[in-house]
């Protein structure tokens, strides 16, 4: 599924190129699992729902924080991210809370610094 969502990107980001070929691939796995076609004539439409579809299709494989990297929407999608804390006891239980109550974690992707992040050493392995 990750290497045609790939080719729709692909097709939909190319400048000056048809992006039928694109949304035509992605019709076919919407129709895979009983979904109708996506009718789209516009490019920023189509974007649009192949964001969507990627978002639905990697739901918690870990793709979204990469996915909003490359797409630069950080700003749009990453709002109210608290501090978790985690505490583990004597036993090995943990107890996991949202700390509401501490300040904001604040990104400053307006600069885009954040979307330049390095990879990890264990990313490179």
């Amino acid at each position: 599924m990750g290497i045609f969502l790939n080719y729709a990107e692909v097709f939909n980001e190319l400048e000056g190129v048809n992006f039928q070929p694109g949304l035509d691939t992605l019709n076919l796995l919407r129709n895979r699992t009983g979904l109708p076609d996506n009718v789209i004539a516009d490019l920023a439409v189509a974007r649009d729902c192949l964001h969507q579809e990627r978002f639905v299709g990697f739901f918690g494989e870990g793709h979204r924080w990469h996915d909003m990297r490359r797409w630069m929407i950080a700003p749009t999608v990453v709002t109210d991210a608290y501090e978790m804390k985690i505490k583990q006891f004597g036993n090995g239980n943990y107890e996991w809370k949202i700390g509401l109550t501490a300040k904001q974690d604040i990104w400053v992707w307006k600069n885009n610094k954040c979307y330049w992040l390095p990879l990890s050493r264990d990313e490179l392995k």
